[in-house]
């Protein structure tokens, strides 16, 4: 869903990825504690975008239209869908598609008060900031 409000392709090497974070991983000798740098602009971006759009709450009580067109007709929806309508049922196409664990997470992202730290430090910390939890 954020790549989509993104309009960006990612091309996912693997079948399922470990992770969704475009990150380079390299050891280096002496290093004992992980530390992760990366690129924050196109996440903060993000995440501005969905909290300005809420669509994870929306989609929380959303109810799509039927796609049986005779329901369509008996229930007097009769006008062309508008836009936010038709954007919204996209979304959800793909919202209820998305695992449980995913779902939750873009809802904490939405959350004004969600922070991203730009760089995480110590093993604890690597895996909060790349892990699903």
């Amino acid at each position: 869903m954020i790549l989509a409000l993104l309009h960006t392709i990612l091309n996912i090497i693997a079948e399922l990825p470990s992770t969704a974070w475009p990150c380079r991983l390299r050891h280096v000798e002496g290093q004992t504690v992980p530390e992760l740098q990366y690129q924050a602009e196109p996440f903060l971006v993000a995440l501005k975008k969905l909290q300005a759009c809420q669509y994870g709450q929306r989609l929380q009580t959303y109810l799509p239209p039927p796609e049986n067109m005779f329901d369509a007709l008996l229930s007097n929806a009769l006008s062309e869908p508008s836009k936010e309508e038709v954007l919204l049922k996209t979304i959800h196409s793909q919202w209820i598609d998305l695992h449980v664990v995913t779902r939750a997470n873009l809802l904490k992202f939405e959350n004004p008060e969600f922070g991203l730290p730009l760089r995480a430090s110590g093993e604890q910390d690597v895996k909060n900031l790349v892990s699903s939890n």
